[in-house]
């Protein structure tokens, strides 16, 4: 009718999709979650509420997410002491197995067609499930016009070129037993690497482990930067500063003076005062963690008057030890 005021409405569509009431626009962006199809109705309503309906089927593509390293890194460790640090990665595109066709023959022959999307492989599982094996074959007309033929035991074989396959399983006798299954895997796949890590660190790209033992070396700062590029290119990045915290290491040498592990200090002074011909002297003990300086002053004008010993051991004035 003229001049009729239509009201709009819409069913059976992604969440993330609306649909303007008064003019019929219907809008979204579908999230990862929403890949697939849809049979999307939308209703006209006008004010006498008699109405009219249409139905479409709406197909989401999968578009290629980057993976993300949902592993949290331990960014510190001890000198001498095993580091050890899995990454793991998340992917959030789907992944499984398309069947495009599942054939049985029961007869003379009998066939499919299928495509290959670009960037995937077909996998062509066949066989004969009966007694006589020999009266199996099997032929695969390839996009590219060719045609390649298979007895039973040739499988599984692969295809990589997208486009269409025509798949015919052919019994000699005409009593069938034959069966082939021709299907893809889809999904992520990603590779891991370890762009920079230090000398005394390994990198298992295969399971993820990022381990070692710090030396010296890597005693404080060291910088880590882990990457997973996957098959479209995005390569996400974990990158940290582990902190590598320093164990005393024992002194080298042929010999070494094993304390309390206390710094050396002076506990006491003791003095010692000659004078003419006497002599005086001062008995005292260093214990394994103690060292003694010994200073020896002439305060006459004759240097060659004064001496010292020590343990038996003369020395002179100006003598340094």
């Amino acid at each position: 009718d003229a001049g009729d005021t239509l009201s709009y409405s819409m069913s059976g569509a992604p969440s993330s999709f609306s649909i303007d009431s008064a003019t019929g626009t219907i809008s979204g962006t579908p999230t990862n979650d929403e890949v697939g199809t849809y049979t999307i109705t939308v209703t006209a309503t006008d004010v006498a509420a008699t109405s009219a309906s249409d139905s479409y089927v709406l197909t989401v593509a999968n578009t290629n997410d980057a993976p993300t390293i949902s592993s949290t890194a331990i960014v510190t460790g001890t000198e001498d002491v095993l580091y050890s640090y899995t990454v793991t990665v998340a992917d959030i595109d789907p992944s499984g197995t398309m069947t495009l066709c599942a054939l049985t023959n029961s007869g003379a022959s009998a066939d499919c067609t299928v495509t290959l999307p670009a960037g995937e492989v077909l996998d062509l599982a066949f066989g004969d499930s009966s007694y006589y094996t020999s009266e199996f074959s099997m032929t695969v007309l390839t996009p590219g016009g060719t045609t390649d033929t298979y007895a039973h035991g040739d499988g599984p074989v692969s295809y990589s070129t997208a486009g269409d396959y025509t798949i015919t399983l052919i019994d000699s006798y005409g009593d069938g037993g034959g069966y082939a299954t021709a299907s893809y895997e889809f999904g992520d796949s990603y590779t891991l690497a370890g762009t920079t890590i230090p000398a005394w660190m390994s990198f298992d790209t295969s399971t993820g482990v990022l381990s070692g033992t710090p030396d010296d070396s890597g005693v404080w700062d060291n910088s880590i930067v882990i990457t997973a590029t996957d098959e479209s290119g995005a390569t996400p990045v974990d990158s940290f500063t582990l902190n590598i915290t320093n164990v005393n290491d024992a002194p080298q040498g042929s010999s070494a003076l094993v304390g309390d592990g206390s710094p050396w200090t002076t506990s006491s002074t003791l003095t010692e005062v000659g004078s003419g011909s006497a002599s005086s002297g001062t008995t005292f003990t260093l214990s394994s963690t103690q060292r003694a300086t010994i200073t020896m002053t002439n305060t006459d004008y004759y240097a060659y008057e004064c001496g010292l010993q020590i343990n038996g051991v003369a020395y002179s004035c100006g003598h340094c030890d």
